[in-house]
């Protein structure tokens, strides 16, 4: 019984949707060659977001990984470091 209401939720959201979008194009103050310039510009706005937010997690993936690589440099050294150490503690027989 749910999943029939689910889909009677579902379906009425699409033909909401689609009327409340057909209504707002239909009512809308400007022209049709106005309203495709609002939407291309905004297109080319999101791309040039999206294109900046790529960039910025790409270089901070970058820096992470420089740092993750750093400290694992240091702690494999670390030991061996010590056991050179401790073998130079080592009396001679």
């Amino acid at each position: 019984m749910s999943h029939k209401h689910g889909v009677s939720f579902f379906t009425g959201f699409l033909i909401g949707g689609v009327i409340g979008a057909t209504s707002i194009l239909l009512l809308a103050l400007q022209s049709g060659e106005e309203t495709r310039t609002q939407i291309r510009d905004k297109g080319i706005e999101l791309k040039k977001k999206a294109e900046t937010a790529y960039a910025q997690a790409q270089e901070k993936l970058q820096t992470t990984v420089a740092d993750l690589k750093t400290r694992l440099t240091k702690e494999t050294r670390r030991p061996s470091e010590e056991s050179v150490s401790e073998g130079n503690d080592v009396p001679d027989r």
